[in-house]
């Protein structure tokens, strides 16, 4: 290890960083255990390993806080860092070389959590060093960044926002968690699975319930639409009759009753038909952005199926992709564009893809001189978009679902360098006897980037050209105002439908967009600014987070996939009813986003957060002690109790965290419970009480004097 008066230590939050500054700073780098070492420059570069410290739970301060208890509630306790036992050795490394060095740079990912990761090391070690910030969200910008390094207590905010993140999702989680679980445990709820609370893993779950509660609560209607069939200046056109203020419509301003939809259609029928205006416009549409995260398992999802209908499998093939291959960028970013630098990359990427067989026909008609809107450093956040790194050697290796995603990936990123989708819009406004016709077409002009997906009937890249009807070959110019036709009235009845049940696609596309289900403006527009500048649009959760959210929503039971259907279970719909709607909804997110963005700016102190959302969880403490819960009595049982061996008072059966046991409250005592008795024995070799133990293989008895060194035990 080298050391002197002007060593620097440059900490990164991955390996695979680290190891691409040490290359690209130092002319001869050596890898020793936990870091690099960089002689010629003064410098060490080490890394994190994603998070090395974490905050203590209340258990860490009264070992009574390990027993889940209502009268614990609510818990309130210090706010401390402690090593993460699974990099403690990571830890040690990073505080030797703190030691040793003169001088730091952070160079963790540039959003609020890389940011805590570093400050949270500094603050662990209580150093004083003079430190810098470099801004890296693109490997190949290295030198860049470290040319233009920043004092790092610019970016002071951003750690105290994720610090007020961090503290108060682990106190509502915990103090909701205990306190939905230990009163539904005192009213007899039968079952051995706590309800686990999360502030995002309630919104998800509230999002499917009440999706599927829409659909069974569903009254179907019908509604009529008018339309007019016209031939005019050798044009067969369609158009939609279009209500006054006075007709009778639905909630969506269609014609609700047959009659009147019926009178129109008779009405101008063999009447003139007079167009007034033809605003016609050449329309271009760029082509999808390069993918992040979600939006890659979203496709997948779509295209590949299998296996990867699971975005917990994508995340998974993505991480192989980049760990054993090298074959693409960081695979859990959040963002879909690229940094402007990366644009002279492109050409010398493009030839490398175009040696892999099956990708080389669409590489071959890329144009390299194509810069797409996805070239854009100011829309690139802690991370760009997913795209191919040019290292195509495991390309062979890789098993069919690997290569599947990584097509998806590689075709992403060769859209870019594809022309815009080209067509020719023409709105037609028509009148019949006073009444107002509209008819909206496409001619396309020019397929452009869309030529990739011919033969893929499931894509479309707009949902709202669903109700526009495509003429390929038809000169619509010809059609201009004053131009008459006869009219022909035809009327279609429709059915309103539910929405149809989330699949994994449409539920994982909902959490990029949940603000659109908020009806507040306040708490839409917190939503929506939480995200500005992203493809996100008041969305829930990370890259990083949604899809373990997702996986243990099914481990818990409280969501099913029934022929790729999400539907909530009797937990899931029970839990979403016993957590208040503000929970539920996206509403506590959008109010706790924006009060971390006032951390942020330095508007608000991380303390001040914290009591604030202290005083939400008492008042849904004192709510639930005062009110209990509303269990259906279907779902619970008629509490057992026995006299209690030690004070001969009334022992309840319990159903705890891992099983039933009796609980005595006149002496505060617990027992296992055996066949459904009190379990109450000592132990033969120390005189403890021996208890009912559930291993791996079965259950036995242990003695409670394990920790003090008894390893008697029985059989059953």
């Amino acid at each position: 290890m080298i050391g002197g008066l002007n060593l620097k230590l440059i900490i990164a939050e991955k390996r695979e960083v680290a190891e691409s500054i040490a290359n690209t700073l130092s002319s001869r780098p050596v890898a020793k255990n936990g870091y690099f070492e960089c002689q010629d420059i003064s410098a060490n570069v080490t890394y994190a390993l994603g998070h090395l410290l974490r905050l203590k739970e209340p258990e860490a301060f009264s070992p009574d806080y390990k027993k889940w208890a209502l009268d614990h509630l609510p818990l309130s306790w210090p706010v401390e860092m402690e090593p993460n036992p699974n990099t403690r050795k990571q830890l040690r490394i990073v505080l030797g070389l703190i030691k040793k060095a003169s001088s730091l740079v952070c160079a963790t990912d540039t959003d609020a959590a890389g940011q805590c990761i570093f400050d949270a090391i500094i603050e662990y070690s209580g150093s004083k060093l003079p430190t810098q910030r470099a801004l890296i969200n693109d490997n190949n910008l290295i030198a860049k960044s470290f040319e233009n390094l920043q004092p790092n207590v610019n970016f002071r905010g951003l750690y105290l926002e994720e610090l007020g993140r961090q503290i108060s999702d682990m106190r509502f989680g915990i103090n909701l968690t205990r306190l939905i679980t230990c009163q539904a445990q005192a009213q007899n709820y039968q079952t051995k699975q706590p309800f686990v609370v999360g502030r995002v893993k309630s919104v998800i779950l509230g999002l499917v319930v009440r999706r599927q509660r829409q659909r069974e609560t569903h009254q179907e209607h019908f509604y009529y639409q008018v339309g007019c069939e016209s031939v005019v200046g050798n044009a067969q056109l369609s158009l939609k009759y279009q209500p006054s203020d006075t007709d009778p419509v639905d909630d969506k301003g269609r014609l609700a009753e047959l009659s009147f939809a019926q009178s129109i259609a008779n009405r101008i029928n063999g009447q003139q038909l007079r167009i007034e205006d033809n605003k016609e416009t050449t329309t271009t549409t760029s082509g999808p952005l390069p993918f992040d995260l979600l939006s890659l398992q979203v496709e997948a999802n779509r295209v590949i199926g299998g296996i990867c209908s699971d975005p917990e499998k994508v995340l998974e093939i993505t991480q192989t992709l980049r760990d054993k291959y090298r074959a693409i960028t960081y695979n859990r970013s959040d963002c879909r564009y690229l940094n402007d630098e990366s644009f002279a990359d492109a050409p010398g990427l493009i030839q490398t893809i175009k040696q892999i067989p099956e990708l080389e026909p669409l590489a071959s008609i890329t144009q390299p001189s194509i810069k797409s809107r996805a070239f854009n450093s100011s829309r690139v956040t802690a991370h760009t978009g997913i795209i191919p790194t040019g290292n195509i050697s495991g390309v062979d290796e890789m098993t069919d679902e690997e290569f599947d995603v990584y097509s998806l990936i590689v075709r992403n990123y060769l859209l870019q360098f594809l022309p815009k989708k080209e067509e020719l819009v023409n709105v037609i406004h028509a009148t019949v006897d006073g009444l107002a016709f509209t008819a909206k077409y496409r001619t396309l002009i020019h397929h452009g980037w869309e030529i990739a997906f011919m033969r893929d009937e499931s894509f479309s890249d707009d949902e709202d050209e669903a109700n526009d009807d495509l003429v390929p070959q038809t000169n619509l110019s010809m059609v201009t105002p004053g131009l008459i036709g006869t009219a022909t009235g035809t009327l279609k009845t429709e059915k309103t439908r539910p929405l149809q049940s989330y699949t994994m696609r449409t539920l994982l596309r909902d959490l990029m967009h949940t603000a659109k289900y908020v009806d507040d403006p306040k708490i839409k527009a917190m939503l929506l600014s939480k995200d500005e500048g992203k493809q996100d649009t008041g969305g829930i959760g990370t890259a990083a987070t949604r899809t373990g959210i997702l996986k243990e929503l099914f481990e818990r039971g409280q969501l099913v996939e029934d022929k790729k259907n999400i539907i909530p279970t009797e937990a899931g719909y029970l839990l979403y009813d016993l957590l208040p709607d503000a929970i539920t909804s996206p509403t506590t997110t959008a109010i706790w986003s924006h009060k971390q963005s006032q951390i942020r700016n330095g508007n608000m102190s991380v303390p001040q957060f914290v009591e604030q959302v202290q005083e939400l969880i008492t008042r849904n403490v004192v709510s639930v002690k005062q009110n209990g819960l509303d269990i259906p009595h279907h779902q619970t049982v008629e509490q057992k109790t026995e006299q209690c061996p030690k004070c001969s008072g009334s022992a309840s059966m319990v159903n705890g965290k891992f099983g039933q046991f009796f609980s005595c409250k006149n002496c505060n005592s617990n027992f296992s419970a055996l066949n459904g008795k009190i379990f109450y024995k000592p132990c033969p070799e120390c005189s403890s009480q021996l208890k009912v133990i559930n291993g791996n293989k079965g259950e036995f008895i242990g003695c409670s004097g394990y920790d003090k060194g008894c390893r008697y035990t029985e059989q059953i």
